[in-house]
């Protein structure tokens, strides 16, 4: 594998260009041999004018689900149902961990529980912040990729700090 095989892709499942059901993947390395990290896992609420009958509607993740085992981890930004509110679905077809803030990671283990699938989630697997750029580093290197994380605080709209994402690629 040679540096000019490695690429940093954008895959963006939901939320691009719409508000609601956000989930964008970003990948790095080869084509056949990529690592992933997704950023956020939502819904988008359907509406009685376009989508009739229905209530929630959820990215399609078969891509990704087909290539599991190189998902490593989800990061939660913050506790919006935009954001969180795919995750008990989703999950467990990644089985990744999910790093998030305190205020994010407990809303979500409520969600969790209410789904029935909150003991399927170690503690290990579910980061709050203070942590989560050092654990998601641990991962990234773990994973052989020449690339660093960096959470940054904020706060949208609801009153709790939340998490930006710096993905970095860092050249050898």
């Amino acid at each position: 594998m040679t540096k000019r095989e490695d690429e940093l892709v954008l895959l963006p499942l939901g939320g691009a260009g719409e508000i609601g059901m956000n989930f964008n993947a970003y990948g790095f390395g080869p084509e056949h041999d990529r690592k992933w990290i997704v950023v956020d896992c939502g819904v988008l609420f359907g509406r009685e004018g376009d989508t009739p009958g229905i209530d929630l509607i959820m990215p399609d993740i078969r891509f990704l689900s087909e290539q599991a085992e190189d998902v490593l981890a989800i990061v939660l930004t913050h506790a919006h149902e935009d954001h969180i509110g795919a995750v008990p679905h989703l999950w467990p077809q990644l089985r990744c961990p999910i790093y998030a803030t305190p205020f994010t990671a407990e809303l979500l283990r409520g969600k969790l529980f209410e789904s029935g699938i909150e003991a399927a989630i170690d503690d290990d697997d579910l980061v709050l912040r203070g942590q989560v750029g050092q654990r998601l580093d641990q991962a990234i290197d773990r994973a052989g990729l020449p690339t660093s994380s960096e959470d940054k605080g904020f706060t949208a709209a609801v009153a709790a700090l939340d998490a930006a994402l710096a993905i970095r690629a860092v050249a050898e």
